[in-house]
């Protein structure tokens, strides 16, 4: 997840941030592809052992949903849990007949832990 890895360190001039440099408030907005849409994540929490995250989608369809990072200590290291909650609209609920929501967005967020993890790990080496 781009936003809370980028968070942790100075914002580039051109990064589509806004809002506070690090924690609760940090905000990341992109305009994508039609796979990637249109949306903004916010950090709205933030403590030792849960992030969260407002998340909202312009595009492809308005969404919203709040993503939460679960942080757990295990064995020297930290175990993240990322989940996603909210409602699905009549559309959303039709179209996860034919296609379930976690092989729409398992994929980014199997991407986003690689890279969080990557992060971390250059960070604390």
């Amino acid at each position: 997840m781009a936003a809370l890895v980028a968070v942790g360190g100075p914002r580039p001039a051109d990064a589509p941030y806004s809002g506070a440099e690090r924690g609760v408030g940090a905000r990341y907005a992109w305009d994508g592809n039609r796979k990637a849409g249109r949306g903004t994540m916010e950090v709205t929490g933030s403590a030792p052992e849960e992030v969260d995250v407002a998340l909202a989608f312009e595009k492809p369809f308005p969404s919203q949903s709040r993503v939460e990072f679960h942080l757990t200590p295990r064995d020297g290291a930290t175990e993240v849990e990322w989940r996603m909650l909210g409602e699905l609209t009549a559309l959303m609920r039709l179209f996860s007949l034919v296609r379930s929501m976690d092989s729409l967005v398992g994929p980014d967020m199997e991407k986003g832990l690689v890279r969080l993890r990557a992060a971390a790990e250059s960070d604390a080496g």
